[in-house]
Protein backbone atom coordinates (compact mmCIF):
# COMPACT_ATOMS: atom_id res chain seq x y z
CA UNK A 1 0.00 0.00 0.00
CA UNK A 2 1.47 3.46 -0.86
CA UNK A 3 1.68 6.23 1.80
CA UNK A 4 1.42 9.59 0.63
CA UNK A 5 3.16 11.87 2.97
CA UNK A 6 1.11 14.11 5.22
CA UNK A 7 0.70 17.84 4.50
CA UNK A 8 0.39 20.08 7.15
CA UNK A 9 -1.06 22.89 7.28
CA UNK A 10 -0.25 25.73 10.33
CA UNK A 11 -2.36 28.13 11.10
CA UNK A 12 -1.60 31.62 11.79
CA UNK A 13 -2.19 33.48 15.15
CA UNK A 14 -5.39 35.27 13.34
CA UNK A 15 -6.95 32.28 12.61
CA UNK A 16 -6.64 30.12 15.10
CA UNK A 17 -7.65 33.64 17.77
CA UNK A 18 -10.86 34.25 15.27
CA UNK A 19 -11.68 30.25 15.17
CA UNK A 20 -11.85 30.23 19.32
CA UNK A 21 -13.68 32.89 19.53
CA UNK A 22 -11.28 34.93 21.86
CA UNK A 23 -11.08 38.12 19.29
CA UNK A 24 -13.18 39.26 16.21
CA UNK A 25 -12.22 40.29 12.83
CA UNK A 26 -12.03 43.97 13.80
CA UNK A 27 -9.90 43.37 16.57
CA UNK A 28 -7.37 41.66 14.71
CA UNK A 29 -7.48 43.93 11.71
CA UNK A 30 -6.54 47.00 14.27
CA UNK A 31 -3.99 44.92 15.87
CA UNK A 32 -2.39 44.19 12.78
CA UNK A 33 -2.64 47.73 11.47
CA UNK A 34 -1.23 48.89 14.75
CA UNK A 35 1.63 46.83 13.92
CA UNK A 36 2.42 47.54 10.62
CA UNK A 37 2.33 51.08 11.87
CA UNK A 38 4.80 51.05 14.49
CA UNK A 39 8.52 51.79 13.65
CA UNK A 40 11.54 51.50 15.28
CA UNK A 41 13.99 54.30 15.00
CA UNK A 42 17.04 54.06 13.32
CA UNK A 43 19.62 51.61 15.82
CA UNK A 44 16.92 50.86 17.88
CA UNK A 45 15.88 47.29 18.42
CA UNK A 46 11.92 45.97 18.21
CA UNK A 47 10.57 44.39 20.65
CA UNK A 48 11.49 40.57 18.90
CA UNK A 49 9.56 38.08 21.02
CA UNK A 50 8.37 40.05 23.60
CA UNK A 51 7.02 42.48 20.80
CA UNK A 52 3.38 41.18 21.40
CA UNK A 53 3.71 42.57 25.15
CA UNK A 54 4.43 46.07 23.56
CA UNK A 55 1.81 45.80 21.18
CA UNK A 56 -0.61 44.93 23.49
CA UNK A 57 0.36 47.58 26.03
CA UNK A 58 1.25 45.37 28.90
CA UNK A 59 4.42 46.98 28.48
CA UNK A 60 6.43 49.96 27.00
CA UNK A 61 9.50 49.77 24.55
CA UNK A 62 11.65 51.90 27.35
CA UNK A 63 10.33 49.59 30.19
CA UNK A 64 11.48 46.18 28.52
CA UNK A 65 15.16 48.67 27.33
CA UNK A 66 15.32 48.93 31.21
CA UNK A 67 14.28 45.36 31.73
CA UNK A 68 16.76 43.74 29.29
CA UNK A 69 19.82 46.36 31.07
CA UNK A 70 18.68 44.70 34.19
CA UNK A 71 18.91 41.14 32.84
CA UNK A 72 21.97 41.75 31.50
CA UNK A 73 23.21 42.93 34.20
CA UNK A 74 22.16 40.01 36.57
CA UNK A 75 23.60 37.78 33.95
CA UNK A 76 20.16 36.27 33.43
CA UNK A 77 17.39 35.58 31.02
CA UNK A 78 15.26 38.64 30.13
CA UNK A 79 11.75 36.42 30.81
CA UNK A 80 13.56 35.45 34.32
CA UNK A 81 13.22 39.59 34.90
CA UNK A 82 9.96 40.07 33.42
CA UNK A 83 8.14 36.77 35.41
CA UNK A 84 10.18 38.59 38.70
CA UNK A 85 8.54 42.12 37.95
CA UNK A 86 5.15 40.82 37.47
CA UNK A 87 5.44 38.78 40.69
CA UNK A 88 6.70 41.82 42.94
CA UNK A 89 3.71 43.77 40.90
CA UNK A 90 0.59 40.94 41.75
CA UNK A 91 2.58 40.76 45.43
CA UNK A 92 1.64 44.53 45.96
CA UNK A 93 -1.31 44.57 44.37
CA UNK A 94 -2.61 42.09 46.95
CA UNK A 95 -1.38 44.12 49.84
CA UNK A 96 -3.82 47.17 48.57
CA UNK A 97 -2.79 50.43 49.67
Amino acid sequence: MLEYPKTSYKKKLGELLLEKGLIDEAALIRALYKQSQQTDPPGKRSGGKFAALIISGRLQQQELDAIVKRAERERTAVETVLMKQKASVEAGARRGP
